[in-house]
């Protein structure tokens, strides 16, 4: 009888842990399908269900031929898991550049050889239960690698969690503690496979470990990344509110002190005109006016800048400006990125075309994505196509490179603030600053894809040709 109850107790263990965690990894998945984390968490909760299952199915087997079969493929499904999880934490941190399909290639060749002796050598009796799998060669190897990632796996998030705080840092370890709590209940079976006689009772841990997740899920929005990541974002705004009164006037002086001298150079070369040569005098009185405009600019921009962190609301009037002229300025601030790298620009805009813009800020939105055009494509071979078209009622302005795009897993949070694709140097403002900006002014700026690139739309019966 004592077989009997710890025979059914394993068998209903497994079934139990599979089905709650299929049903809080579809729920997950449905939550928001197009969410890296969800995906990947849906990965992890499905592969640990079909195990569950395939385990509560071997556990019922009465005789060893199907004991086997069975136990075959208990090990396909536990060949995934601790990669799935693997992929789930690196998501969670906000680290997995690597597309999902390429963590499941390894454990793809060891699932081949579910059914061979390498990984199974046999079935035997072991305490009260009657097929207890037998390591083969190749086991000891998944063992060790299969428990080796899922500690690295901890370990990341750990890392991770130690550096940030309030509700973010909550969360996450919720997260880290409901998964080792799984991970303990699941190691158990390891210690059999062994011949340490202690038995997988806290195999159950895992299903309670998915329940307790359900109910992170539903009450505290667990998985929810925009959640997190709002917090996180308003966080950093307001360090940068605070920050920018500091850099406004920590700039602003020395910016004051280079115009104040450009415009002495200035009135000097005007009294000595008559005395020197003319071309000289020419190339100097244009270089020292460039000089003078671009500090003007700089010191709007430091203006512009604090204002905006500190959410002012006074703006300039949009007006209609010129659009062509504003793109060859800007190619001109960036022509020294151009020649070096060798960029060949493409300009497909009429030159009548004109915008209902503030005209700083459409200054600053074209040469934030021309930059970052210029650092996306190749050393060689750069090209950066601008278009510009009408429709109805609308004014399309088109920036495609034939850079390598976007990596998918960010393309959703492109226009978060602090969103990067590691760019040396890079703050994770610039597309968040042309996003607030075309909105400030009637428009929308969106990334279409590679081939298409980035598209500012702006619907206003006041686009016209001049």
């Amino acid at each position: 009888m004592g077989s009997l109850i710890h025979w059914n107790f394993y068998a209903l263990a497994g079934a139990f842990n599979g089905f709650i965690a299929l049903i809080v990894g579809v729920h997950t998945l449905l939550r928001d399908r197009h969410s890296l984390v969800h995906r990947s968490f849906f990965s992890y909760a499905a592969f640990v269900s079909f195990w569950s299952i395939s385990y509560a199915i071997w556990q019922m087997q009465t005789d060893k031929s199907s004991a086997l079969y069975w136990m075959g493929w208990v090990m396909v499904f536990c060949s995934y898991i601790p990669f799935a999880f693997y992929w789930f934490a690196k998501t969670v941190i906000g680290q997995a550049e690597t597309p999902g399909y390429l963590y499941f290639i390894l454990p793809s060749i060891f699932a081949c050889f579910s059914w061979n002796r390498l990984m199974v050598a046999d079935v035997v009796p072991r305490m009260d239960i009657p097929f207890w799998p037998v390591p083969g060669l190749l086991t000891h190897v998944f063992a060790v690698l299969c428990n080796g990632l899922a500690i690295y796996s901890f370990f990341l998030m750990i890392k991770f969690w130690k550096a940030i705080s309030g509700y973010q840092r909550r969360s996450l370890g919720w997260i880290i503690g409901m998964t080792l709590v799984a991970w303990v209940g699941g190691s158990t079976n390891w210690l059999l496979w062994y011949e340490i006689p202690v038995p997988p009772i806290p195999h159950f841990f895992v299903g309670v470990s998915f329940m307790l997740i359900a109910y992170g899920v539903l009450r505290i929005d667990l998985f929810d990344v925009d959640v997190l990541t709002s917090i996180v974002r308003e966080t950093k705004l307001s360090v940068l509110g605070t920050m920018s009164a500091s850099i406004n006037h920590e700039l602003k002086s020395p910016l004051y002190v280079v115009k104040t001298r450009s415009q002495m150079c200035l009135d000097e070369i005007d009294r000595l005109a008559p005395v020197t040569g003319t071309e000289r005098i020419d190339t100097l009185v244009t270089n020292l006016e460039i000089v003078k405009r671009e500090t003007l600019r700089m010191i709007d921009i430091v203006q512009r800048f604090s204002s905006f962190m500190n959410q002012d609301t006074k703006k300039p009037a949009a007006k209609l400006v010129m659009l062509r002229p504003i793109i060859e300025d800007t190619l001109w601030l960036l022509s020294n990125e151009i020649e070096t790298k060798k960029i060949r620009v493409v300009i497909d805009v009429p030159s009548d075309y004109a915008v209902f813009f503030v005209k700083r800020d459409l200054e600053e939105i074209l040469f934030i994505l021309l930059k970052n055009a210029c650092e996306a494509v190749a050393d060689e071979g750069g090209v950066i196509n601008l278009l510009g078209r009408y429709e109805t009622l609308c004014f399309v302005i088109s920036i495609i490179d034939n850079g390598p795009g976007v990596p998918e897993m960010i393309q959703k949070q492109l226009f978060n603030p602090f969103v990067t694709k590691n760019k040396p140097g890079g703050t994770g403002l610039g597309l968040y600053i042309v996003q607030k900006l075309t909105a400030q002014n009637g428009a929308k700026v969106s990334y279409l894809g590679q081939k298409l690139g980035f598209q500012i739309k702006q619907k206003s019966p006041k686009n016209m040709k001049i």
